[in-house]
């Protein structure tokens, strides 16, 4: 708790950096600086990403505002929050309140460390659950 650190290796190079802050806000800066040093040293693949962000309508939004975990409650348990037109989300100990765009109708992407999500709808489009890499969390009950 309290600060953040990102690590890039690029075997093949023999290059890599290590970024540390003293804040758990700090992920933004910490990418910026690598994003700075891939530039730098011209590290191929690696660089900033473009997005095209899509707009859904307040309803849309709204329907992937909620609490998604996995098993017991103190596991995993990410929280996804709505101001305005804008999404958030956060996972107190591992991901710090971010805002995220659509780039599908069930895909987010974080705006400063470029994670992706993936929310899952059943049937009906009712979002049952969230995916973040491999991790599968659902819908808690209010």
């Amino acid at each position: 708790e309290g600060y953040r650190c990102q690590v890039i290796y690029f075997p093949e190079l023999g290059r890599g950096a290590a970024v540390m802050t003293n804040s758990d806000a700090g992920s933004g800066l910490a990418q910026e600086i690598l994003l700075a040093l891939a530039a730098e040293y011209k590290w191929t693949g690696y660089g900033p990403r473009e997005i095209t962000a899509i707009t859904l309508d307040s309803a849309a939004i709204q329907a992937h505002v909620g609490t998604f975990a996995r098993g017991e409650p103190n596991k995993a348990r990410v929280t996804v929050s709505r101001v305005g037109d804008s999404l958030f989300v956060e996972e107190p100990q591992f991901i710090p309140r971010s805002r995220v765009v659509f780039v599908e109708p069930h895909k987010v992407v974080a705006l400063e460390s470029g994670m992706e999500m993936n929310f899952v709808a059943d049937a009906k489009g009712n979002v049952t659950a969230v995916e973040i890499g491999g991790l599968k969390l659902s819908r808690a009950k209010p």
